[in-house]
């Protein structure tokens, strides 16, 4: 299942799940149709929705001004326009960042990373996701 994003007159509306509160700034996959962002801002004083819209800004290489919430300023599901994109490049340019950053595409976690302790067994380590 893919994210959802629409062309609409304006660009690019982006279906977006905003995990608020999070360790660390980054693009974790899918959730659903939405692409799911964590962001280390509280949701107090639009403080989330800001991190999220920098977040964005800098993972697709748009500038910032031409981001906006359009629905779900005080929701974890949000859309987001993206003036003067098509679809079709956005989508692409999630992809990458979705390749860039590690995310899972499909919302499940994933696997455990493999190590080797010190007597060259291996051992299971899960990561931190």
């Amino acid at each position: 299942m893919g994210v959802d994003v629409r062309q609409v007159r304006e660009g690019a509306l982006l279906r977006v799940h905003v995990q608020p509160g999070a360790a660390m700034d980054r693009i974790r996959g899918t959730h659903g149709e939405a692409l799911k962002v964590a962001v280390r801002a509280v949701p107090e004083k639009g403080r989330a929705n800001e991190g999220l819209l920098d977040l964005l800004a800098g993972s697709l290489g748009v500038v910032r001004g031409a981001i906006e919430i359009v629905s779900g300023e005080r929701a974890r599901e949000k859309r987001v326009l993206f003036r003067g994109i098509r679809a079709d490049a956005l989508r692409a340019r999630i992809e990458d960042a979705l390749a860039r950053e590690g995310g899972s595409r499909d919302g499940l976690p994933r696997p455990p990373r493999r190590s080797r302790n010190r007597e060259g067994e291996d051992r299971c380590r899960r990561s931190a996701s």
